[in-house]
C-alpha cells in the first residue's frame, strides 16, 4: 500500500514538473504571435503614360497604396495583373522612405500576383502608412482589331480599371512579313532581364551572285556573347518571323566574334546566289546593369552597298515608396527613467542629511551645558560640556549624511527605474504566467492529496 501511495504520489509529481514548462511556453506563443491580416482594397489608383500598344509592347504603370492605422507588421495586400499583362522586371522589391527605411516589400509571382508585407517599420510608425508603387508589364494579349481595352486589377475585394487604345494588328515591319530592306530587332530573353537576343535580317539578294557582310556592335554597357551567334539562310520567312526552309550550303567565309562585336562574311566562292534571305543571331548580356537602355547597332553591306541598322531595349524596374508617422505619445520606458531619477535622487539627499544633523546636535549640546553648569559646580561643568559637545556632534553628523544619502539615493532609484521599465514591456503576460503556473501547482497538489488520501484509506 504504502509502494502505490509513493506511485501516485511521484506521478502526480513527474505531471506538475511536465505541466509547469508546457504552461509557460503556451503563455509565451500566444503572447508572442499574432496573425497577420490580408487588407481589401489597399491600392487606391492605377495609372499609365501608355495611351496605345501593341502585342509584345512593354507597359508601365504607377499605382498609389494606403493601409488602415495600426496595421502591423506582416500584414498583407494585394495587386493581380489583368489577363492581357505579364511581369516584367524583379519580381522582388521594397517601398522606402526617403531615409532607406524598407516599409513594405514586394513578392510577385509567375502569375502576376504581387503581394505586398509591411515591415516593422509601421510598429514604430502606426499612422498614415501609404505610398506608391512603379512596375513594368508585357502587353501579351493577340490582337485581332484596334480599339478600346479595358485592364482591369483586382486589388482586393474591388477592381482598378485602366483604359487603354490596343492599336490592332501589325501591318508594318511585323513578324513573317519579308523585309524589303535590313532590319534589326532586339528583346529581353525573358522578364529576368539578364540576357538580350539581338536578330538582323537581311532583304533577298537580287543578283546571281552577292556578296554579304554583316556585323553587330553593342554599345557600352552590354557584351556580346559569342558562343549564342548562328546564321540561318532560307528563301522563306514564315509567319513567325523565321526562315522556314534553312539550308546548310551556303556557310560563312568568315565569322570574327568578340564582346565588342562580330563580324560575318560571304566572299569569293561562298557568295550567296539570288533569292536568299539571311538572319543573324546573337545573344548580348548587360555589363553594367545601372544603365535604363541599351543599345545595339549593325551594318548589312550587300554588294558593296551599306545599310545600317539599329535597336534599342530599355531596363525596366520595379520599386516605391513608403511612410507612415510615429505616435505623438512617448513611450513609458522613455519617460520614467528621465523623470524619476533626476527628481529623487536631487530632493532626497540634499534635504535629510543637511537638515537633521546640522540642527539637532548643535541646538542640544550648546543649550545644555552652557546653563546647567553655570549655576551648580564651577570645576564640573567646565570639562564635561566641554568633551560631551564636541565630540558627540562632530562625529554623528560627519559620518551618518555623509555614508547614507551617497550609497541610497544612487542604488534604489535605478533599481527603480529597471522595474519599472520591465513592467512596463511585459506588465500582463507576466500575471497571466504566474497565474496559470499558480493554478497548475494547485491541481497538481490536489493530485496529490487524493492519492495519499486514497493510500490512507486502504
Amino acid at each position: 500500500m504504502i509502494t502505490q501511495s509513493r506511485h501516485r504520489r511521484l506521478a502526480a509529481f513527474l505531471l506538475l514538473i511536465m505541466g509547469v514548462p508546457l504552461l509557460f511556453a503556451g503563455f509565451l506563443a500566444g503572447a508572442g504571435s499574432a496573425s497577420a491580416d490580408v487588407i481589401p482594397s489597399a491600392i487606391t489608383s492605377i495609372n499609365t503614360t501608355a495611351r496605345t500598344v501593341s502585342q509584345w509592347n512593354l507597359v508601365n504603370f504607377t499605382c498609389s497604396w494606403a493601409v488602415p492605422n495600426n496595421s502591423k507588421a506582416g500584414d498583407t495586400f494585394t495587386m493581380q495583373l489583368p489577363a492581357q499583362l505579364a511581369w516584367w522586371g524583379a519580381k522582388s522589391f521594397d517601398l522606402t522612405n526617403t531615409n532607406g527605411d524598407v516599409v513594405a516589400t514586394a513578392q510577385v509571382n509567375d502569375a502576376g500576383l504581387v503581394v505586398f508585407t509591411l515591415t516593422d517599420f509601421v510598429t514604430t510608425h502606426p499612422l498614415d502608412i501609404s505610398g506608391t508603387c512603379a512596375f513594368s508589364t508585357q502587353y501579351v494579349a493577340a490582337q485581332t482589331a484596334p480599339g478600346e481595352e479595358t485592364l482591369v486589377f483586382p486589388v482586393g475585394s474591388t477592381e482598378v480599371r485602366v483604359p487603354i487604345i490596343d492599336n490592332g494588328p501589325c501591318t508594318q515591319n511585323c513578324t513573317g512579313v519579308p523585309p524589303t530592306e535590313a532590319v534589326k530587332y532586339m528583346w529581353w530573353v525573358d522578364g529576368t532581364q539578364t540576357k538580350l537576343q539581338s536578330q538582323i535580317i537581311t532583304p533577298m539578294t537580287t543578283e546571281d551572285l552577292n556578296s554579304l557582310t554583316i556585323t553587330d556592335t553593342p554599345a557600352n554597357g552590354l557584351a556580346l556573347d559569342c558562343a549564342s551567334e548562328y546564321v540561318v539562310v532560307g528563301t522563306t520567312i514564315g509567319a513567325n518571323g523565321t526562315i522556314t526552309d534553312p539550308t546548310d550550303k551556303y556557310p560563312a567565309t568568315s565569322v570574327a566574334c568578340s564582346p565588342t562585336g562580330l563580324t560575318v562574311i560571304w566572299e569569293g566562292a561562298q557568295e550567296l546566289p539570288k533569292g536568299m534571305y539571311v538572319q543573324l543571331f546573337v545573344q548580348a548580356t548587360p555589363s553594367n546593369t545601372n544603365l535604363g537602355s541599351y543599345s545595339n547597332n549593325g551594318v548589312v553591306t550587300m554588294n558593296g552597298h551599306g545599310f545600317p541598322v539599329g535597336a534599342q531595349q530599355d531596363y525596366t524596374t520595379a520599386g516605391g515608396t513608403g511612410n507612415g508617422t510615429a505616435t505623438t505619445a512617448p513611450t513609458p520606458p522613455a519617460t520614467t527613467p528621465a523623470t524619476t531619477p533626476a527628481t529623487t535622487p536631487a530632493t532626497t539627499p540634499a534635504t535629510t542629511p543637511a537638515t537633521t544633523p546640522a540642527t539637532t546636535p548643535a541646538t542640544t549640546p550648546a543649550t545644555t551645558p552652557a546653563t546647567t553648569p553655570a549655576t551648580t559646580p564651577a570645576t564640573t561643568p567646565a570639562t564635561t560640556p566641554a568633551t560631551t559637545p564636541a565630540t558627540t556632534p562632530a562625529t554623528t553628523p560627519a559620518t551618518t549624511p555623509a555614508t547614507t544619502p551617497a550609497t541610497t539615493p544612487a542604488t534604489t532609484p535605478a533599481a527603480s527605474v529597471a522595474a519599472a521599465g520591465g513592467l512596463a514591456y511585459t506588465g500582463s503576460s507576466n500575471s497571466s504566467l504566474i497565474f496559470g503556473a499558480g493554478i497548475l501547482l494547485i491541481l497538481g497538489a490536489v493530485v496529490i492529496g487524493v492519492a495519499r488520501g486514497r493510500a490512507r484509506q486502504h
